[in-house]
C-alpha cells in the first residue's frame, strides 16, 4: 500500500506510460507532416522536369557550363567565302540525335563574335533522323528560307556549317552511332525542289574541308 501522500507504483507506470505515449504521438504527427512536405517537393520536382521535356525535348541540365564538354560550331564568315570555328559549351546527352539537336540550337542562336551566322535566327526543325547509314536526314521548316540565305555562296555556307558541326565526334552519344553525313528536307521534301535555290543537293553532304580557316 502506498504511503499517503504518496503516488501508488502503478499510478506512477501511468503516467509515465501516458508521458511516453504523448511524446511518441508527437513525433509520429511530425514525421507524417515531414513525408507529406517532401512529397510535395518531389511532385514539384518531377513536374519541372516533365515541364522542360515539354519545352526542349531534353531533361533540363544544371551543370555548371564551365564544366560541360565543349562543341565546335561553325558559322559564316561575312565574306561568305569560308566558315569560322566557334567552341562552345553545350549540355550533351548520350544520345547522337538529341546532342545534334542541341547543336543544331546552338547554331540558331547564332555566333558569339566576329562571324555571321550560319542559319536565319527563325529557323525550326521539323524532325531529325538517324539513319544506321550514320546519314543524319534534317527536315527545315519553311522559315530556313530567310531572304539572307538567297545566294549561293550564304546557301552553301549554311549546308556546310551543318554538316562540319554535326560530324563531328564529340557530339556522338555513348554506345549510339556517329553522324557521317547529312541530308536536307524542306517541310518533309527534297531540297533540290525549293530549297536551296542556287545549289543542287542530290544526296547527303560531307564536310567540306577547304571551307575552314585560311
Amino acid at each position: 500500500m502506498a504511503r499517503r501522500g504518496q503516488a501508488a507504483p502503478h499510478d506512477v507506470m501511468r503516467a509515465a506510460f501516458y508521458s511516453l505515449w504523448g511524446v511518441l504521438t508527437i513525433v509520429l504527427i511530425f514525421a507524417v507532416i515531414f513525408m507529406f512536405v517532401r512529397l510535395g517537393q518531389q511532385a514539384d520536382e518531377l513536374d519541372t522536369a516533365a515541364a522542360a521535356v515539354r519545352a526542349t525535348g531534353t531533361v533540363r541540365d544544371d551543370t555548371p557550363v564551365s564544366d560541360r564538354p565543349v562543341v565546335r560550331l561553325y558559322f559564316a564568315h561575312p565574306s561568305e567565302l569560308r566558315l569560322v570555328p566557334e567552341d562552345r559549351p553545350l549540355a550533351l546527352t548520350g544520345s547522337t540525335l538529341e546532342n545534334c539537336r542541341l547543336a543544331i540550337e546552338a547554331l540558331i542562336a547564332g555566333p558569339a563574335a566576329g562571324a555571321g551566322p550560319a542559319l536565319p535566327p527563325a529557323a525550326r526543325v521539323r524532325a531529325l533522323y538517324l539513319l544506321d547509314s550514320g546519314e543524319l536526314v534534317l527536315d527545315f521548316t519553311r522559315d530556313v528560307d530567310a531572304p539572307a540565305i538567297h545566294s549561293a555562296g550564304a546557301e552553301w555556307l549554311l549546308i556546310q556549317a551543318l554538316a562540319h558541326t554535326l560530324t563531328q565526334a564529340g557530339l556522338q552519344g555513348a554506345n549510339d552511332r556517329p553522324v557521317a553525313t547529312v541530308r536536307l528536307l524542306y517541310e518533309g521534301s527534297p531540297t533540290e525542289d525549293s530549297f536551296p535555290a542556287h545549289i543542287q543537293l542530290a544526296g547527303p553532304v560531307r564536310p567540306d574541308p577547304r571551307l575552314v580557316g585560311g
